[in-house]
């Protein structure tokens, strides 16, 4: 009939599944993006504020329904650190921790190795090492394993609240976090960098307070650089933030006509800057992150986690989503904002060089996308109030979320719950033989090195995971024999190795476990251990 559709056009415009025709969807998206790309924005950023611990512990008494989403994110969170694979460089960590508190000083040279002993080692951790040992000795595994649950829990918590203080609403800003979790992960496990995002959360919720006029807050800065320098070697990071900080705002202020103060916050970078020479070498630390820095490193050469993120991985896709996110909402500002700007570029890079660093670019980034969102946009709060009986109702179901997590988490057999650290990745019966046969030059896998420098000290390892330390040159060693380049069988003479700790899957072990000359004592492939010891005949 004229006018109406043929079958075939019927067809189109529903779809095959009886729904919305894929054009019209498309059409749709695409006037959603339109929309948020056209919506206005404050020209005025939001101002910054402390919240009030008054009216948050009204609302958490009163348990906002609201509050669910980034209570069962935050205890996630908390959750998730008990079942964190005991980490490779605790171990190392942990004797040197060791070593201090009965020397009564700090080791210059290397004792735990024989291919570089009475070589320097610049202990710039010694810190974060003295306390996981008087930790360790206190409280046992698990009870270092609950601090850190509340250091990533703090640093979690200080981020929410900045979400929280700049316009968004509890339920997005709780999403935002579960975000930056995805972006996190994989960082967290027993290291001193869980004191670099906690402190880098701490900065950021400075910097905004500053800006919001209150200006003794950027004070807490130079006093936390004293602890900072001497936990973990990425102080550089929060020294950078500042001084993008102060050259965003005078930019700001050029362009806009404005007059500006910022001699607090110089001020504070230059006590910070001296605040950084605080610690056991003095000025000379603050030139030891450049030796990071460039191809000579055999740390960002062949170290993983130093490595920029492949977008194949989750944790590399949702880092790519985010910096396509910051980049389209960034199109939309009234105005140009440098300190934003500056920030977001130089942790943009920091995050596509290295995947270490996409936490702390997780933790500068998500504030600038959520002041992009428009206010219809930030999740807004809807008027009510709770009776007793919805906050009851809202605490029943916290506490279901609470025993939920508890039973998945404590109910997993590699959860770290006992007294020492889970070994389910460690070379427990090689170790035990070792013990009973001294002597003899060791290869080992570099993950086990830390292992064996703590529990077995008597014997002399051939490497651990303190890659910078042993440089690049003698990395290309190890890599020859574990990866059987040219020449392998040579730099294993030159060693005079006599037994091989590896993972049962390394080429050499799988080259030599056919050869007469050595022979197998402990078989990780019969699953009584995760490596495979071989001694020479």
């Amino acid at each position: 009939m004229l006018g109406q559709a043929t079958p075939t056009e019927e067809r189109e415009r529903i779809g095959p599944l009886g729904g919305l025709a894929p054009r019209r969807l498309l059409d749709r998206a695409l006037g959603t993006i339109e929309a948020l790309l056209a919506e206005p924005l404050e020209a005025v950023p939001r101002r910054v504020v402390l919240p009030s611990p008054r009216a948050g512990l009204r609302f958490f008494i009163g348990f906002d329904r609201r509050l669910l989403v980034p209570f069962s994110v935050l205890t996630a969170i908390f959750f998730f650190c008990f079942v964190r694979q005991t980490d490779y460089d605790w171990w190392w960590h942990l004797r040197v921790g060791q070593d201090i508190w009965r020397q009564g000083g700090l080791p210059t040279v290397d004792t735990y190795s024989y291919t570089r002993a009475g070589q320097p080692f610049v202990v710039h951790e010694w810190l974060f090492e003295l306390l996981t040992y008087l930790g360790y000795q206190a409280f046992a595994y698990r009870g270092l394993v609950v601090i850190m649950s509340l250091i990533v829990l703090g640093t979690y918590v200080i981020h929410y609240l900045l979400l929280r203080a700049l316009g968004i609403g509890r339920a997005l800003a709780g999403g935002l976090v579960a975000w930056t979790l995805a972006l996190s992960f994989m960082s967290i496990t027993m290291r001193p960098h869980l004191f670099s995002t906690l402190f880098l959360s701490i900065e950021l919720w400075c910097l905004y307070l500053y800006r919001g006029g209150q200006r003794r807050a950027i004070w807490i800065f130079p006093p936390l650089m004293i602890a900072w320098v001497n936990l973990h070697g990425a102080w550089i990071m929060g020294v950078g933030t500042l001084a993008l900080f102060i050259a965003g705002e005078w930019l700001n202020a050029r362009t806009r006509g404005q007059k500006i103060d910022l001699t607090g916050a110089v001020g504070a970078l230059l006590a910070s800057l001296a605040a950084a020479m605080v610690n056991p070498t003095g000025p000379k630390l603050l030139l030891y992150p450049l030796g990071f820095i460039g191809g000579e490193s055999a740390t960002m050469r062949y170290i993983q986690e130093w490595q920029p993120p492949s977008f194949r991985e989750p944790m590399g896709l949702a880092f790519g989503l985010s910096v396509i996110l910051l980049v389209v909402l960034g199109l939309r500002r009234p105005r140009f904002d440098y300190t934003l700007a500056l920030w977001a570029l130089a942790f943009s890079y920091l995050g596509f060089s290295a995947m270490r660093h996409v936490p702390l670019y997780a933790l500068v980034v998500m504030p600038i996308i959520a002041q992009q969102l428009p206010a219809r946009w930030r999740g807004p709060e809807w008027p009510y109030r709770e009776n007793r009986f919805t906050a009851a109702t809202n605490w029943f179901l916290a506490a279901v979320v609470l025993a939920t997590m508890a039973g998945i988490i404590f109910g997993n057999p590699l959860a770290q719950i006992g007294r020492e650290p889970n070994l389910e990745a460690y070379p427990t019966e090689s170790l035990a033989y070792l013990r009973q046969h001294p002597g003899g030059n060791l290869l080992n896998a570099d993950a086990f090195g830390g292992y064996l420098i703590t529990n077995l000290p008597e014997r002399k390892i051939f490497i651990d995971t303190r890659v910078d330390f042993y440089g690049r040159e003698f990395l290309e060693e190890y890599i020859t024999i574990t990866k059987l380049r040219p020449g392998w069988r040579d730099v294993l003479a030159r060693h005079d190795i006599s037994l091989i700790l590896l993972t049962h899957d390394s080429p050499l072990i799988n080259v030599l476990r056919d050869d007469p000359a050595w022979r197998v004592v402990v078989d990780g492939d019969q699953g009584g251990d995760t490596a495979v010891l071989l001694e020479r005949r």
